[in-house]
This record gives C-alpha cells, structure tokens and sequence, in this order.
C-alpha cells in the first residue's frame, strides 16, 4: 500500500504556514532583489540571443565558405537594401545611393561588407531593375543569423538608412534572409506584454469561475508572479553567465510555461486544500494535508516537464536548445515557489475563511465526476473503444502534416523585411532577394577559355531546371549568355575580316589592270630593244671590218689618209648608231621609272594581301581562310595562280634593280660610243693602227655583251606581262572564293548564336575588358578557383518544391561537369532555401532525439514516482497517442481548413510540453486510484485490489481539480494566439487543445479504462 501523503512535506507546509510572513519576506526580497540587481531577460538575450541556424548547417557553411573564398569576411548574415522610384530612380536617387554606401562601409563595426555594382558601368545592370526605377545593394552584417550581433547590425543598418534624408519618392527597405529573422524575433519580444496580460486575464476569468473565491484567485496568481518574476532574472543570470543559450524563442515560450505550470501548481494545491477542508480540518492543519499530499505530485509533476524541455540541450537547432532548458529551469522554479509560498500565501490569505471552499460546490463538482468514473467503472471496454474510435481519425490525418517552412508569414505583414520582399517583387523578379547559389570549386584558375566553356555548360543546364527563372554567372551575367563568346559570334568576326578582305581586293582592281598595263608597255620596249640589237651587232661587225679594212689600208697605203679620213666618217656614224641604242634604253628605264610607284603599290598590295597565305606563315582564322581558297584556286589552275602571284611579287620588288641594270646599260653604251669617238680621235691623233685595231675589238665585245642583256630583258619582261595579266582574273576567282566564305561564316552566326547548339569561346584577351574583369569580382573569386551562379527561383522559396529544387540545381550541376575540365571540381549549394532544406534534415534529426530522450527519462521518473512498469507505460502510450491526435486536430484545422500547415516547430515543441504535462495530469489520477484503491483494501477482500472503487473515487477527487488545471493552462497557452504571430498562435492553439484532449480523453477515459482492463497487472510489478 502506498500514500502519496508525506509526513516530511506536510512538516514543510505547517512551517511555512506558522511563519508565513517570514516565507513571504523572503520571497518579496528576494523577488526585489533579483528584479533591481539584474538585468531583465529580454536584455540579457538581446546580449546575448544565440544563432537561429546549428553551427552544423551546411548551407549555412557553404555561405560562410563563400564569403572567405570571395576575399569577404566569415559571415552568413546576408541582407539587402531595396530602394524604388516610382517615377524613376533619378540623380538625387543616385545620391542617396552613394551617401548609404559610404556610411555603410564607414560602419565597420556592424557591416561585413557590401557589394556595390551600381558604381560600376559594365555592371549596374545587375543591381537594376529592368523598369529602371528600383536598386538592390547588398549587404553583409557581422554575426550569424539571429545572434545579438546580427540582430544589433540590422537595427544599426537601418537606422543609418532612415538618418539619410531621402528623396520625394524614394522608397527604402531593409530585407532579405538576416533581416527576416531579426524581425520575426523583434515581432516575438514586442508581443510578450500582450501574451502575459493575456494569460492573467485569462487564468482570472477561469479560476474566479470555478472558485467564486476572490482570495484562491489572488493565491493563484501570486504562486504564477512570483514563480514568473523569479525564473526570469534567474534564467537571466544563467544566460548571462553562458551557461544558457537564449533566444527571443525563451522567454516566449519561458513565460507561457512557467505560468500554466504555476498556474497549475496552485490549482493542485488549492484543490487538495479545500478537499481537507470539506473534511472538517482546521485551516493550518489542511495546509499541512495538501502540501504534504500533493508535494511529491507536483515534483513529479515539474521533474517531468524538466526532463521534457531539458531533452532539447542535446538539439542542435536554435530555437530549440534555446527553449527547452530555460524552461526546465523556470518549472524547477515555480515548482520550488509553489511548494514553499503557497503554504505561506494560504495561512495569509486563507484568515477569515477567504480562501475556503463555497459551500457544496465541491461536493456537486467531485458527485459529477464520480458519476462519469462509474461509467467507465461499468464499461471499461466501451469506453475504451469508443475513445480510440474519436481519437483514431485525428491520428490518421496526423500523419497528411506538411511542415510550414515560411518564415515571412511567421511576423507581421507590414515587417521592414516582408515589405522590403513586396517592393523587391514589384520591380524585379520574385525572389530576387532570396537567390540560391550554385557554387563550383576546382584545384586550378578557371579562367581559361575551356573552364569558362565547362562553367557555360553548368551555367545551361542549371537554368534548364524546372522552376528556375534567371541564372546568372561568369559566362552570363545578366541572366543571357555572352553573345562575344559563342562560336557564332566568332565565326561572325571571321566572316567580317573575309569580308573587308574581299571589298580591298575589289578596290584594289584598277590599279592591278595599271600594273597589267605597264608590264606589257615594258616588255614591248624590252622587245623593240631586242629587235634593234642585231643590226646594232651587225653595224658593228661591219664597221669594225671596214675599220680593219681600213687600217691595213692605212698600214699599206699611208698616202690614202685622207680616204682614211673618209673611213672615220663611216666609223661615226656606227658611233651614232650605238648612241641612238643608248637612248631607247635610257627611255625603256625611264618608264619603268614613271611607273615604279604603282608598280611596286600593287606588288606590296599583292605581298600583304597573298604573301602571308602562299608561304605559309597565317597567324589568324583569316589568313587561313584564304590560305585554303588560294588552294583551290591552284587546283583549278594547276598552280598558275600561286606562280603568277609570286612571279608578280618578286618582279615588283626586283623593280629597282632591273631598272638599274637597263640605265647601267644605256650608260654604258654611251660610254662606248664615247670612248669610240675618243679612240678613232686618238688613232688620228697619234696615227696607230695597233691601237685603233684595240679599240675595235673592245667596240665588239661590248656591243655583244649588250645583246645578250636585252635579251635576258626582254625575256623577263614579258613572264612579268605575262604574270600581271593573269592576276585580276585569278583575283576574280578569289574573291568570289572569299565571298562564299564569309557568307558561309556569316550563316554560323547567324545560326550558332541561340539554340541548344550554340558553341561558347572566349579568347584569351577578352579575359582583360572591362565587363569581364567588373564580372570576375563578383562570379569568381581572386585566384580563380571559386565560381558562384546565382538562381533566382519562381514561386515560395520555403517549400518541399523549393528543396527539390535546390538538390535538381545541384544533380544538373554535377551532370554537366562530366567530360570536362571541371569534371571533378566540387559542387556545392547555398542559400536561403539551402539552409531551410538543411535546416529540415537536422529538425527531424532533433525531435528523434528529443523524442527518445524526453520518453526515456518521464517514464523512469513515472516508474519511480509509482513504482510500476505497467501504469508509466500506460501512461507513455496513451500521452504520445493524445499528443499524435492533436497535431492532427491541429493539421486539420491551419492546414486542410485555413491553408497554412503546422511551422515546423510547433510539432517538435508542441511534443515535449503535451507529453511533460500530460504525464502529469494522467500521473496525478493513477496516483489517486492507487492511494483510492489501498484505502478501499483496508480489511477488505477485493478480486480487482479495489481498482474499481479506487477509479470511481479518484476521478471523484481530481475531476475537478485536474479539469480546471488543464483548461487554466489551456487557456495560458491559447494567449499565445494574441500575439498576432501565427507560430506563436499555432503552437498555442495546439498546446491548447491538447490539453483539452487530454482531460477530456485521455485523463478521464482512456487511462482509468487500460488501468481497469489491466487490473492488478496495472500495478506490476509491484502487487497492490
């Protein structure tokens, strides 16, 4: 037999009720004292608020890995300034623009750092709405995600923005993921005042409607104030200390807890204390009876929840391990403030009967509750199934839960941020503030033209994925490939060079048809000069004869001088001959003179145009590209072509020599003939034939010698004739060659610039313009190992379509890497979505954890408290069946009804308060029917251990008592829904009606049932 009355507790309720004052100083000073000395919790967690998102999280990870490659500081507090115009983004527009950016960069100790590209011209585009009236700028705080510091930097940010004077018309906000989170806790604190009024006026209403008693009101109440005043500076000091981590998530939920606990506590009280009175015993000694009949209820009772909340130490998100442990620590509180003052509050407020009983109302309520325990009593098996059949439904839609992922809507509409996302949405496209970042890491510099190629190649298919409206990168910064880099583009600027080569070569014709001209006016001459040079040759013979002739004459007949005389006559007039030859020379070189210019024009025109392409020597796609219709101008012409063009270059540049040569001739014939006139002056002067015979023979030989070079002239004139009036028509024939070309290559372009066929090269001196340097400092990273694409994603970023997505943009990443040079660079994944869709994986990670810890250690503490096996798991079973009925109640009302699913920490939380304080409620009847049903066994034989009449009593005793508990703290967590935040409001709400569920159900039906159905089993393996 085991009494839940304790000798011990009942010794501590008679102290504190005989020195009840002293209790109550005590309190009120150490109440004043915490409250002045300390600062108040929402200070200490604005000093102190930990990060929103684990350590742990990879896309939180990946941002911060991001910022550092990028040459940025460590930070994921990632933010943006939106700033519209709706009649237009003007000059004073421009100018605020720059104020902020430069008091922003001044304000080191709030921002990372921003990234301005509004300054730069080749990339204002990107920060630039396409209407042209809005901007983005964004900025980077110090800190992560919800921490105080991040939290401080929003606050400071903004201030410095609202401290601008702006322009008419200018619209500022502050937005994007940091700013989200600031706001959803900023909303949290503001709406504390209204959760607390809320809940008193509530927890008044009811408990002046079940007491009728303005003094057990007041007793409750002061139980939850000071169990309420004292845990918040306590916790406050623990946090303050770094032994706790605390967000505005604490004292939130800290707040509801501790008073539906204290709340509670004081009713457990209240309820055992007007029992003992209805009993007949005095004031002080029904102080001692309900202390010491309810003390070791209510440890349990606070050791339960404690070990619930305290599960979530072991969490790793934030507003979980931010949760759990303050609130343990604040139910440990309350529970220690109720078992110590409430004797104390009761023998002061209980003088003169205040805090008595009404007369019978008791007695009507526990008759009530007597009757519905007999009917169970009579039909535990009914009433078994019948409450499985109202909870199994509820259970069943459980399990169609979505969890709600939208921070946005988790804060006011009118929040900065929420409307910084509207503005944002109206100028640009959605999400623009909430891109995912697709992140590509190689060993090597990605700035070649094969690795930007690969980065297209990610860059195409990541854009192909469903759901994705814009991706910029490297290769397309504004959300469109390169058009200067694709293989059409470059086959274009090829086509244009073929062109322009094409249109000279046109021009270039009159003056080739000169050349053409002036070779045949030159080898004429060279061939008029040839035809003279016999008769020069044989005028010479003759005279050279006659001279000989002569001269024997002369050696025999001295006494014919004077008809020597007459003979030197004849000489002269070959003399003259030669002189007249002498002169067609010197006006053959004359005109090649005249014509050298032009000559030489088109021969140079001709090197430049075809020397590179006959010898061999292209550096460029043009060259070759007439390299290859020079050859098929050979082979049509069987090499004629390349042989009349070089003959035509090297005959031009040969120009001045064989100019030279003809003049050296010319002169040198009129040398001759001087030297002719000298010598026959000479033989007439000195009278020697032996010289004069001398002179002949030079005459002779030189005369030959002149032959034989007019020949060789006339001859090499007429190859050049020959050469230069082929070359316009085989110019014909290569212009048409290059026409086709460029029209071949402009088809590439025009068909090569779009399309899935479309080619990407960029050249490497590209890789130096501005666009493509601005471009670098904002996809790649300094040493060009780090590559970032940006997707902007249609439709609610935090959603499962959304985190699909995110792992789609990743696979198509890695698929097109295959085959290339990125081909085993790493591919990762961020941002806003990115965390959230990690976030998801480590929330379900948690509630196993907490779920397995929080089971385990109520239920030892259950088995402890009864001694039993078999009642705590009953208990455990039918507290996680009610907590699974709730959420579906919960699914069906903000899910299938109003259209928004569960947040995603209702669930977890909403498990750790339902099944802490269920335990209790269930605990405290099976400790009633236990302590009943050893009382009815008293000398009496009974084959069910007095389990029926211990239940029919026990729900008699604790009906009311537990009813009133479970609808005060009810209606404690429904002042949730007040705060106008619809976590808040959705965890109220489920916490609410879980408790209604639970009393209602569970507490009433279910668990007497089982116990009865399980009969002395119940107890084992204890036997009674």
């Amino acid at each position: 037999m085991v009494s839940t009355v304790s000798s011990a507790f009942s010794r501590l309720g008679a102290a504190a009720a005989k020195y009840a004052w002293w209790v109550a100083g005590f309190w009120v000073v150490a109440l004043v004292t915490l409250n002045v000395l300390f600062p108040q919790l929402e200070k200490v967690i604005a000093e102190n608020s930990a990060a929103f998102i684990p350590e742990n999280n990879q896309a939180s990870i990946a941002i911060t890995e991001m910022s550092r490659d990028f040459g940025n500081p460590d930070s994921s507090a990632v933010g943006f300034f939106v700033m519209a115009n709706e009649n237009g983004f003007g000059d004073a527009d421009r100018e605020y623009y720059n104020e902020l950016t430069q008091r922003l960069v001044d304000s080191r100790d709030h921002v990372a750092y921003i990234l301005d590209l509004q300054t730069t011209p080749e990339a204002r585009e990107l920060t630039t709405s396409a209407d042209g009236n809005a901007v983005t700028l964004m900025t980077v705080l110090h800190g992560d995600n919800g921490t105080t510091e991040a939290t401080r930097a929003t606050n400071a940010v903004r201030d410095i923005a609202a401290s601008i004077d702006k322009p008419d018309g200018l619209e500022v906000k502050f937005s994007g993921p940091v700013a989200t989170t600031s706001d959803q806790l900023e909303a949290i604190e503001h709406a504390m005042l209204i959760i607390t009024g809320v809940s008193v006026i509530l927890i008044s209403a009811a408990l002046l409607f079940a007491y009728r008693r303005v003094m057990s009101v007041a007793f409750a109440l002061f139980i939850l104030g000071f169990g309420l005043g004292l845990a918040r500076p306590l916790v406050g000091i623990l946090g303050q200390a770094g032994i706790l981590e605390m967000s505005m998530f604490t004292a939130a939920l800290m707040t509801a807890m501790v008073i539906g606990a204290g709340t509670d506590y004081a009713v457990f009280i209240i309820g055992r204390f007007h029992e003992s009175r209805r009993n007949g015993r005095s004031m002080l000694e029904s102080i001692a009876d309900s202390i010491g009949g309810i003390a070791t209820v209510i440890i349990a009772s606070g050791l339960t929840i404690a070990a619930a909340c305290m599960a979530m130490l072991f969490t790793e998100v934030g507003i979980f391990r931010t949760a759990g442990p303050p609130i343990a620590v604040g139910i440990l509180i309350s529970l220690f403030v109720s078992l110590t003052l409430g004797p104390a509050l009761l023998a002061i407020l209980g003088r003169r009967g205040g805090a008595d009983p009404l007369m019978n109302s008791g007695r009507k309520a526990e008759r009530r509750w007597r009757r519905a325990g007999a009917r169970v009593v009579r039909r535990p098996l009914a009433a078994f199934f019948l409450s499985i059949a109202v909870i199994s439904p509820l259970v069943a839609v459980a399990f169609t839960h979505e969890p709600n992922f939208d921070e946005f809507s988790a804060q006011p509409a009118d929040s900065e941020s929420n409307q910084g996302y509207h503005l944002a949405n109206n100028h640009f496209p959605q999400n623009e503030l909430l891109p995912d970042y697709v992140i590509v890491r190689s060993d090597h510099d990605m700035r070649t033209s094969a690795d930007l190629a690969a980065l297209e190649l990610i860059a195409q298919s990541v854009s192909q994925v469903e759901g994705v409206t814009v991706l910029r990168s490297i290769t397309r910064p504004d959300g469109t490939p390169l058009p200067e880099a694709s293989l059409g583009y470059q086959a274009g600027v090829v086509a244009d060079g073929l062109g322009e080569a094409t249109d000279r070569i046109a021009a270039s014709q009159p003056d080739l048809l000169r050349l053409a001209a002036g070779t045949t006016e030159l080898a004429e001459g060279a061939e008029t000069a040839r035809q003279r040079i016999p008769e020069l040759v044989t005028g010479t013979d003759e005279v050279t004869g006659l001279a000989n002739e002569i001269l024997t004459t002369v050696d025999l007949l001295e006494v014919t001088v004077d008809e020597a005389s007459g003979g030197e006559m004849d000489l002269g007039a070959a003399v003259s001959e030669i002189h007249t030859t002498a002169q067609a020379l010197s006006e053959v070189a004359a005109l090649l003179a005249a014509n050298a210019t032009t000559i030489k024009a088109s021969s140079d025109m001709l090197n430049n145009v075809f020397g590179p392409a006959i010898r061999g020597e292209c550096g460029d796609l043009q060259c070759s590209a007439l390299r290859a219709a020079l050859r098929s101008a050979d082979d049509v012409t069987g090499g004629d072509a390349s042989r009349a063009l070089r003959t035509a270059i090297e005959g031009g540049q040969s120009l001045d020599e064989t100019t030279a040569r003809i003049t050296a001739l010319s002169a040198r014939m009129h040398q001759i003939a001087d030297q002719l006139e000298s010598s026959l002056g000479t033989l007439a002067a000195q009278g020697s034939t032996a010289a004069a015979r001398e002179r002949l023979a030079e005459l002779t030989a030189g005369v030959r010698e002149l032959a034989d070079g007019v020949e060789q002239l006339a001859d090499g004139a007429r190859e050049i004739a020959d050469g230069t009036q082929q070359i316009p028509e085989l110019l014909n024939e290569l212009a048409e060659g290059l026409q086709f070309a460029a029209g071949h290559l402009g088809g590439m372009r025009n068909n090569a610039l779009n399309g899935p066929g479309s080619g990407f090269y960029l050249p490497d001196f590209a890789f130096d313009e501005p666009r493509f340097v601005t471009a670098s400092q904002f996809f790649l990273s300094p040493d060009g190992k780090t590559a970032r694409m940006i997707a902007v994603s249609e439709g609610d970023v935090l959603t499962r379509e959304s985190f699909a997505r995110i792992d789609a943009m990743r696979a198509a990443a890695r698929a097109a890497t295959e085959n290339t040079v990125l081909e085993n660079a790493e591919i990762t994944s961020t941002g806003f979505a990115a965390v959230y869709k990690d976030l998801e994986g480590e929330i379900n990670s948690d509630f196993r954890l907490v779920a397995i810890i929080a089971l385990t250690a109520v239920t030892l503490i259950l088995i402890a408290m009864l001694r039993s096996i078999v009642a705590p798991l009953v208990i455990m079973v039918w507290a996680v069946v009610s907590y699974i009925a709730t959420i579906g109640i919960g699914v069906v009302v903000w899910q299938h009804l109003l259209g928004m699913p569960l947040h995603w920490s209702v669930v977890p939380i909403s498990f750790v308060v339902l099944v802490g304080v269920g335990a209790d409620y269930s605990m405290l009847v099976i400790t009633r029917i236990r302590e009943e049903s050893a009382r009815t066994l008293r000398g009496v034989r009974s084959p069910d251990g007095g389990l029926r009449i211990g239940v029919i009593r026990a729900l008699g005793s604790t009906g009311g008592v537990i009813t009133i508990a479970g609808i005060v703290f009810a209606m404690t967590m429904f002042a949730l829904m007040s705060s106008g935040l619809y976590v808040l409001a959705q965890l109220g709400f489920v916490v609410g009606i879980g408790l209604l569920l639970d009393i209602l159900i569970v507490r009433t039906v279910l668990v007497p049932a089982s116990l009865l159905l399980l009969g002395k089993a119940s107890w084992w393996p204890a036997k009674s």
